[in-house]
C-alpha cells in the first residue's frame, strides 16, 4: 500500500477549555478515527517493510549512532552538540510503499 502524506487532526485550540466547545477542538476530535486509522496502516506497514530492522530504529539506537559519528570525526570522549528534526520519521515515510 502507497500511503501519502496528509494534514491529518491539527492540534490546535484551546485544550484547556473545561467546556470542551473550542471549534478548534472539537474539529480535531472529528478526525480521531481517521488519523489513527492512518498511523495504524503506517505501523502496518513499517512493520511488514522493516521486520528485523525495527530494533535499530528509536533514541537511543539514534544516540549510538551519534555517538560512534562523533567519536570518528571529533576524536572519542568529545562532546557532541546536536541540533535536527526527527530523521525516523521521513526515513519510515520513504519506506512505506
Amino acid at each position: 500500500m502507497l500511503l501519502s502524506l496528509h494534514s491529518g487532526a491539527q492540534a490546535k485550540g484551546n485544550f484547556t477549555n473545561t467546556q470542551h466547545n473550542d471549534p478548534d477542538e472539537v474539529a480535531f476530535w472529528k478526525k480521531e478515527n481517521e488519523t489513527d486509522s492512518f498511523l495504524r496502516a503506517i505501523a502496518s506497514d513499517c512493520t511488514h517493510n522493516n521486520g528485523i530492522n525495527l530494533t535499530y530504529v528509536g533514541t537511543a539506537a539514534t544516540v549510538r549512532d551519534m555517538l560512534s559519528l562523533s567519536n570518528v570525526i571529533d576524536g572519542p570522549g568529545k562532546q557532541v552538540n546536536y541540533w535536527g528534526v526527527r530523521y525516523v520519521w521521513v526515513n519510515l515515510h520513504l519506506r512505506v510503499k
